[in-house]
């Protein structure tokens, strides 16, 4: 199979606008910046992996490779597919993909497994090429791996090339301009017919409907607009608890789940959210193979989180009074961390979080995370999350893998995550570490993050408020829902 077709083909356009792009933009390549291979954009159309996570057929596959063959335990064979080139027009040989795997195995491994993990000493060889020869790597291992060779699925297949830059093996190559949007050329090499492709993170509606592909979150629509087109988008808002700080009000399992019980998440989404996205009990995504479909949505309901809250010492003498704490006899009062305060929608949700805590008689402290503040003033601050009850932000896990130990990639959400009590547990660190290293073999093992989400849901350390949901507009040619589990989503609205 090839990586293009060579039959012809009818563009739907010859230029693209993709407007209100929603996964956000990797540094320019001319810098040395390499994206996610698994990226919709910068990924499957410029940067592709060898491998990949398929969700709609549950498991992982070769994509820039004919095969992946484990002739032993210790021994992994990779064999390009044919009529591969550079972004340059250059053909791939084999030395390329040598060269790759001997220097990215093992930094892939630490990304996916954590720095823990053992690479063992290999060496890589390979045949060399000549007339009718397809470009074929071996790898062999001095002793065998805790990891299988799709540990490589969501690591772009490049090499450096100028003084600092890299270039892939895509249908497209990819700049960044001085106005912040990214030009998608498409790349020499390839006969296949692409159009010319532009990147812009704002949201535009002005344009031709046969020009353009536009992107809205719910939080950013105007008024009286309608989506057409709708997707479920990969991230979840919610409050991520401190449940290891001492003196924190919101250790408490019994409690967090009382306060689950009094976010009003329906209306949110109705309202708020126009009814793009879903009510979801983690921060794994409902689309997703390791969601836990059994377990149910907290219900709404003031009287059944007053007495929960009750049982655990937040008392209340009269219904128009302040919660105390029967520890300290102190007023309750929840001080909550904000990671993206300037957000569109995020004063909506801070008021309504209020006003709601409020029903219980709890007193709630919303504050904009230092580093945002440094950011945009130039002031050398910063702010704990450990003197906070809570971290309200999105949780965006790396997707499709949804691995909550990749470790390769920058999600502040994770990052707190991974610091809390509940992640540190022996029994959840091995299911994340069961699940992230099934990743690494051709079928995952969707049942240990089933698992996984169990454990969270008991624990409710982490409180979904709604999963997101996205909108795409002008665009006929669109299914009327994107389904963001099929990889090849972007590409199939645009070749």
């Amino acid at each position: 199979m090839r990586f293009f077709s060579k039959n012809p083909i009818r563009l739907k356009a010859a230029a693209l606008v993709i407007s209100g792009w929603p996964f956000g933009f990797p540094g320019d390549p001319s810098t040395g910046h390499v994206p996610a291979g698994d990226d919709a954009a910068f990924g499957r159309l410029a940067c592709p992996s060898l491998t990949r996570l398929n969700l709609q057929q549950k498991r992982s596959e070769p994509l820039l490779l004919r095969s992946v063959e484990m002739e032993s335990s210790k021994q992994w064979k990779f064999t390009l597919k044919s009529d591969l080139f550079w972004w340059s027009g250059k053909p791939i040989a084999s030395d390329d993909l040598a060269t790759f795997l001997r220097n990215q195995i093992c930094p892939a491994a630490t990304g996916a497994l954590g720095v823990e993990v053992t690479c063992p000493k290999f060496e890589v060889n390979e045949i060399k090429d000549g007339k009718g020869t397809i470009p074929t790597a071996t790898v062999v291992w001095q002793s065998q791996p805790e990891f299988g060779p799709y540990v490589l699925n969501d690591k772009a297949f490049f090499r450096r090339s100028g003084s600092a830059g890299i270039e892939c093996a895509g249908l497209y190559r990819y700049r960044s301009t001085s106005a912040g949007e990214v030009d998608f050329l498409p790349a020499q090499g390839y006969p296949q017919k692409r159009p010319a492709l532009q990147f812009k993170a704002a949201v535009e509606v002005k344009q031709s409907r046969k020009s353009r592909l536009d992107f809205t979150f719910a939080s950013g629509m105007q008024k009286g607009q309608t989506c057409s087109k709708e997707g479920l988008f990969p991230a979840v808002a919610g409050i991520l608890w401190n449940d290891q700080t001492e003196g924190i009000l919101a250790t408490s399992p019994q409690a967090r789940k009382a306060l689950t019980q009094i976010l009003p998440r329906g209306e949110l989404l109705r309202a708020g959210a126009l009814g793009l996205g879903e009510l979801v009990t983690s921060f794994i995504p409902r689309q997703h193979l390791g969601y836990n479909h059994s377990l149910r949505i907290r219900p709404y309901s003031v009287d059944d989180a007053s007495a929960a809250l009750e049982r655990v010492g937040w008392q209340r003498a009269r219904s128009d009074s302040p919660r105390i704490d029967r520890k300290t006899g102190k007023p309750v009062s929840l001080r909550i961390l904000l990671l993206d305060p300037d957000s569109a929608g995020s004063d909506l949700l801070q008021k309504v979080l209020g006003d709601s805590l409020a029903l219980l008689g709890i007193q709630t402290e919303f504050v904009a995370d230092a580093a945002n503040l440094a950011h945009a003033t130039g002031a050398k601050t910063s702010t704990e999350a450990s003197a906070f009850d809570g971290v309200l932000g999105v949780f965006a896990a790396d997707w499709p893998a949804v691995n909550v130990i990749q470790s390769g990639r920058s999600n502040r959400m994770l990052e707190k995550f991974m610091q809390s009590n509940f992640y540190r547990q022996s029994d959840n660190q091995r299911l994340a570490k069961t699940y992230a290293t099934s990743l690494t073999n051709a079928s995952p093992d969707f049942i240990a993050l089933q698992r996984f989400h169990e454990k969270l849901y008991e624990a409710e350390v982490f409180s979904p408020i709604i999963q997101l949901g996205t909108c795409l507009d002008r665009s006929a040619s669109a299914p009327a829902k994107l389904d963001f589990t099929d990889p090849d989503w972007l590409r199939l609205l645009l070749i």
